[in-house]
């Protein structure tokens, strides 16, 4: 279904494997935005930066990239001395270590990105800190982490797995678990560390419950998705959300044929429009997942069913856009494994042929076609991306939770579209 009458509500406020052709990296560690020459016809290459080994580097980066000063900053959300890290690399591939985490008092298992602002980075841990309950922290470029709150005392916000947004000087974010009801909160916390639980999720059908992704700010109201709750129970919410937490349900995903359920990655907002994606549901098989659109007033429309052939499924991240093209990542579908153990799609509710898939980069137009630009083969390109892409100038980076010459560890890519 496509949507008829689409509502502006304003501006966001804010080793290599390769398709064909010969393999290139960008020609300055500087400069990550730079297109390689000599492409092949079909102008594209994917290029494998970094495998992790599950060593002091860490392993399974489950969260997007953030460029700054010409190079990237990423975590991974385990390995290292046991509870993840965050590392830097260059385009040429040259990873560099800059915090292990160690529990308490710093956080553990980081599942989400960075963002950079005012002279720094912040982030967010899923477990550790004071209280068990995950951590939002603040790092300097050297590495050096204070940590501004830790979740899990009473009725606050647990387990955080999505990225922080900035805005008028604050951060806000979502937890998957805690709050009142235990089923995730919305929340806001200063620069000193002063943390505010927003909206505490219910579950019921005016609501939702477990947010995992990030929010979206659009001229002063936050946009955002669960993974349950609402109208159907298991099929998740998209929302919006007032400065002072009031919560209203703009869609209710279906369990059903047509589409999609469990929003998973944060919503992208272009135009008038928001796009996402579901971890499940669609109209192909057993329900591999969807692209959709949504307006403002919540009419929302299937854009693309992932799962047929060897198309992805499973994408449990947000979109990116280049050149008014949408692109993203699967989780599962497209090639299997060159060999055993390569490939292992997580977030799934069942087994089946796209579970042992290694996952895909996908494109889409603003009109829902769908092309597959790379498909994962585990070894030594990586395996199963969890994340969103990162755009810097003409070049997409991201990361895989698997695969990679270590296989079960995961690596940093590139790709020019």
């Amino acid at each position: 279904m496509r949507i008829a009458t689409l509502v502006c509500c304003g501006a966001l406020l804010a080793g290599c494997g390769q398709i064909s052709g010969a393999p290139s990296v960008p020609q300055s560690p500087t400069n990550l935005g730079a297109a390689p020459p000599g492409r092949d016809s079909s102008g594209q290459y994917y290029s494998s930066l970094y495998s992790f080994n599950g060593k002091a580097n860490g392993g399974s980066p489950q969260a997007g990239l953030v460029s700054y000063n010409g190079e990237l900053y990423g975590t991974t959300s385990s390995y290292g001395k046991g509870y993840g890290t965050v590392f830097k690399v260059d385009a040429f591939g040259k990873v560099t270590l800059l915090h292990t985490f160690t529990g308490y008092p710093d956080g553990a298992y980081p599942m989400a990105g960075l963002i950079w602002y005012k002279n720094a980075f912040y982030g967010t841990t899923s477990a550790g800190g004071a209280h068990g309950g995950g951590t939002v922290f603040e790092m300097a470029p050297s590495g050096a982490v204070r940590v501004l709150h830790s979740f899990g005392k009473g009725a606050d916000g647990a387990q955080p797995e999505s990225a922080l947004v900035e805005y008028g000087d604050i951060f806000f974010g979502t937890t998957l678990n805690g709050g009142s009801k235990n089923r995730g909160t919305a929340y806001e916390v200063a620069p000193n560390g002063d943390e505010r639980v927003m909206h505490s999720f219910t579950g019921s059908r005016t609501d939702g419950s477990h947010p995992s992704a990030g929010l979206t700010v659009v001229k002063g109201i936050f946009y955002g998705v669960t993974r349950a709750g609402g109208k159907n129970a298991g099929g998740g919410t998209a929302f919006k959300m007032s400065a002072f937490g009031v919560v209203q349900v703009l869609h209710s995903f279906k369990v059903q044929p047509g589409d999609g359920s469990n929003p998973a990655g944060t919503l992208l907002y272009l135009g008038g429009i928001f796009y996402g994606t579901t971890l499940h549901g669609g109209s192909i098989g057993r329900g591999y997942g969807t692209v959709f659109e949504m307006n403002a007033d919540g009419v929302e429309g299937v854009m693309h069913s992932f799962g047929a052939n060897s198309d992805g499924a499973f994408p449990s991240a947000g979109l990116v856009s280049v050149s008014n093209e949408l692109y993203g990542t699967t989780t599962g579908g497209g090639s299997g494994a060159r060999k055993s153990n390569e490939c292992i799609s997580s977030g799934v509710r069942y087994q089946s042929a796209s579970y042992y898939k290694c996952g895909t980069i996908f494109e889409i137009d603003k009109a829902g076609k769908e092309t597959v630009v790379y498909r994962f083969e585990g070894y030594p390109d990586g395996a199963n991306p969890e994340a969103s892409l990162t755009v810097a100038g003409d070049v997409l980076y991201g990361t895989t939770d698997w695969g990679g010459t270590s296989t079960y560890y995961g690596t940093i890519f590139s790709f020019f579209p």
